[in-house]
């Protein structure tokens, strides 16, 4: 039924979809674009489910710190200087 409703509009594929979800993610999308998207997302489930799961992993990288996961304990460092001083 969704497909008899959306034949005469205009469509992209599941490509071109992918590409304007990244795309979205690093620039503003123009208005053709982010209505050819959502007529997209609107019968693709899997475009759908691949935008979801992009939009987590954003927030994830975002959420990642460097800082936070290089801090060794001082006696650590002191020990892998200790062992790189000694190496030949």
């Amino acid at each position: 039924m969704i497909e008899k409703l959306t034949d005469h509009l205009p469509h992209i594929s599941c490509r071109e979809a992918t590409k304007l979800i990244s795309d979205s993610m690093e620039r503003r999308l123009s208005l053709k674009e982010v209505i050819l998207l959502k007529i997209h997302l609107g019968v693709c489930e899997l475009c759908r489910r691949f935008k979801k799961q992009i939009k987590s992993l954003r927030i994830l990288m975002r959420s990642y710190s460097p800082e936070k996961e290089n801090v060794l304990p001082e006696t650590w460092k002191n020990d892998l200087r200790k062992l790189l001083n000694e190496q030949p």
